[in-house]
């Protein structure tokens, strides 16, 4: 499927749809301007000003979401590269 074919009512219905079918916990969404926001119950973060726990969320443009999620090789190399910062 051709994302940049469809128009923004379509991308927002095909997102809510998979939002829909995805496991509970995950939100993946358009934003008003066009972008992707995802959000998983496992993105844990810690807030030290605030002393507590908090489920984050990333926002990335609508073009690069697609550039890195349609690119099997481009997201190894960045689980790669992840891994190996935690190390």
């Amino acid at each position: 499927m051709d994302l940049s074919k469809l128009t923004k009512q379509e991308l927002c219905a095909l997102i809510e749809q998979q939002h829909k079918n995805n496991a509970a916990g995950l939100i993946v969404k358009v934003t008003e301007k066009g972008g992707v926001f995802i959000r998983h119950e496992t993105f844990l973060e810690h807030s030290t000003a605030k002393g507590k726990d908090y489920v984050a969320g990333i926002n990335m443009g609508f073009s690069t979401a697609h550039a890195l999620f349609t690119n099997e090789a481009l997201l190894s190399q960045v689980v790669a590269s992840i891994k190996a910062l935690s190390k």
